[in-house]
């Protein structure tokens, strides 16, 4: 079994980067599992933008399971849901279930969290894990509103 990460990140420093570092939730959980190998590799995603129209983020992990090349009952540990939750939400679960399908567990390393494959027809936990990924796109969305208020409030006090 291996662990795959995905995580999310800002700067152009990281995405250069081969590899990346499990950020510390990532490695709290690895902590508990020390049998797991850890991939060597990453899926990494800067934007949502980028992630739904390149090969970078959720899409190029979702090719990588479908070719094959992600070992079944591994896991794929995300650092955050705030990249992944730019998805509507049947977008969010057909990525959910081709996860599920094809025999991986999905950790949630901010609660330390596991959905393993066998939730599929659980419609209590799907639903509990479809709650944080629509938690955390309210935050990001919340984040982006501020964003974009601070940054027309600047360019009015320039003009």
């Amino acid at each position: 079994m291996k662990a795959y990460l995905f995580q999310s990140f800002l700067d152009k420093v990281t995405e250069k980067k081969p590899t990346i570092e499990p950020t510390y939730n990532q490695t709290l959980w690895l902590s508990y599992h020390p049998e797991i190998e850890v991939y060597s590799g990453s899926f990494v995603s800067s934007s949502a933008y980028q992630s739904a129209h390149t090969g970078f983020g959720i899409n190029k992990l979702i090719s990588e399971i479908e070719a094959g090349n992600i070992e079944k009952e591994s896991f794929i540990i995300f650092d955050n849901f705030s990249k992944i939750t730019r998805q509507n939400i049947e977008q969010l679960e057909s990525i959910i279930k081709i996860i599920w399908k094809n025999g991986l567990t999905i950790i949630t390393a901010h609660d330390q969290q596991e959905y393993p494959p066998h939730l599929i027809d659980n419609l209590g936990r799907k639903i509990g894990l479809f709650s944080i990924i629509d938690s955390a796109f309210r935050v990001s969305s919340l984040r982006s509103e501020r964003a974009k208020k601070a940054h027309q409030s600047r360019s009015q006090a320039v003009s």
